[in-house]
This record gives structure tokens, C-alpha cells and sequence, in this order.
């Protein structure tokens, strides 16, 4: 346990002394400045409104770049600077160390999204605005979303061991993932059999984000009543754990 530990606090420090995770900070503020702009611009009859959904999609956007560049690029990093065998010629199993930076992803994230729930809380306080449960409920479930593309991203990384291949994939498997809904819809509709199955294998690899996908609607009471969570943090415990089981094999297999 005190050698996962290690490895936690060591990819957390690993993660916030990055300038990449400085400059995205600062970026992700300019954003929601934006979107206060935009607020200002607004034609509707609630232009607050602007300002929170810009808020919390940007809030998405921020951690979906930060996954993708820490996750993939550090771990790289750790590999072409031989940090990695200053843990693995130690009584550390390779196991241990890829959850252990995992783990630290995860805490940096959380960190990330209470960051820039207190810038956005600030600006949605000046034009006296408010915000409810279900915009709460709303940044739990990107931090689900993020959690599961970050397992998503060490097991691309761990596969192609390329910077570029890596984040690509781990987009297109992001984008892919919000279009779960329209993909089977058109399987189904497929005549042929075998390619319908493989279509369907397809699917199912593919993470279904809509069961996180809370903040297109949050505003909505009805979806609101309809959403379950516990659903959706299964799904993601379940997803996430078969992605690092086979990132935790193929780094076995890995002659570093």
C-alpha cells in the first residue's frame, strides 16, 4: 500500500508541475471570461444562462485537454527519461505503478474541476445568477466522463507508445462515445448479419457517454428525472477496470 501511495503522490506532483497544466489553467479562465462576453451578447430572455453552459462546457473541454496531455505525454516522458525504471527496479510490480498513475490523474482532475467551479461560481455570482443541485450533479458526471477516456488514454498510450496515435485515438474514441445513440441506431438497421455483429462488437467497446451525458441537459427537470447515476458510476467503475486490466497486461508485456 505505501509503495501505491508513492506512486500516487509522485504522478500528482508529476502532474501539477507540468506548464502545460499551468497555461491550461489560464486558458480555461480566458474561456470563461469568453463566455461572460457572450452572456453580455446574449439575445435571450435569461442570458445568464450563457454564461453557466459556456462555464461547464468549458469546464469539460479544459480536463479532456489535460487528460490528454498528461496522461500521454508524461507517462512518454517518464519512458524517454528512464524516470520509469527508477520505480520498476524497485520491489513495484508494473501493476501497481500504472494504477498509481491513474489514481494521481484522477486526483489532479478533481482538483482541476473544484478550480474552475470556483472560477466559474465567481463569475455566475457577479451577474448574480445561482446554481442548483443538478449543476452539482452536472460536474460529477465530467469528472465520470474524464475518468473514463484517462483509462482510455493510458491503454492507447501503453498500445502504440506514440504521442500523436495515442491522443488521436483517444479523441476519436472520445468523440465516438457521444454518438453512441445514432451508431446503434443505424446497426440495427442493417441487414446483414455479420456485419451488423461486428458493428455491435464495435459498440460495445466503445464507451456509451450517455450515461454521463448530464450536461447537455441539466437544465432540463425531466431528463433531470429520468438521469441515474448509479447506473452511470457502475458503468463507469465496470469500463474503467477492463481498460486497466489491459493496460496493466500489455505493460507486463512491454521489454523496458
Amino acid at each position: 500500500m505505501k509503495t501505491l501511495l508513492n506512486i500516487i503522490l509522485y504522478s500528482i506532483k508529476e502532474n501539477f508541475r507540468t506548464k502545460v497544466y499551468l497555461v491550461l489553467i489560464l486558458f480555461s479562465i480566458v474561456l470563461v471570461f469568453t463566455g461572460f462576453l457572450l452572456m453580455g451578447l446574449s439575445g435571450f430572455e435569461q442570458p445568464q444562462r450563457v454564461l453557466v453552459n459556456t462555464g461547464v462546457t468549458m469546464i469539460e473541454i479544459f480536463c479532456l485537454t489535460l487528460v490528454l496531455l498528461n496522461s500521454i505525454g508524461l507517462f512518454l516522458q517518464d519512458v524517454e527519461n528512464k524516470n520509469i525504471y527508477v520505480f520498476l527496479s524497485k520491489p513495484i510490480s508494473r501493476t501497481k505503478f500504472i494504477i498509481g498513475k491513474y489514481i494521481g490523474l484522477l486526483v489532479v482532475i478533481m482538483c482541476s474541476i473544484f478550480i474552475m467551479f470556483i472560477i466559474h461560481f465567481m463569475f455566475i455570482k457577479i451577474v448574480k445568477w445561482y446554481i442548483t443541485k443538478e449543476y452539482i450533479l452536472t460536474l460529477l458526471t465530467i469528472f465520470l466522463k474524464i475518468a473514463t477516456i484517462a483509462s482510455i488514454a493510458l491503454l492507447s498510450t501503453i498500445s502504440t507508445t506514440s504521442h500523436i496515435s495515442a491522443a488521436v485515438l483517444s479523441l476519436l474514441i472520445w468523440i465516438a462515445g457521444h454518438f453512441t445513440s445514432e451508431f446503434i441506431f443505424i446497426v440495427d438497421r442493417i441487414k446483414l448479419k455479420n456485419i451488423q455483429n461486428f458493428l455491435k462488437i464495435i459498440y460495445y467497446l466503445i464507451p456509451n457517454f450517455q450515461y454521463f451525458n448530464l450536461k447537455d441537459y441539466f437544465t432540463s427537470s425531466e431528463f433531470i428525472s429520468k438521469f441515474n447515476l448509479i447506473k452511470g458510476i457502475l458503468y463507469c467503475l465496470i469500463y474503467n477496470s477492463i481498460c486497466l486490466f489491459f493496460t496493466c497486461s500489455l505493460f507486463k508485456k512491454k521489454d523496458l
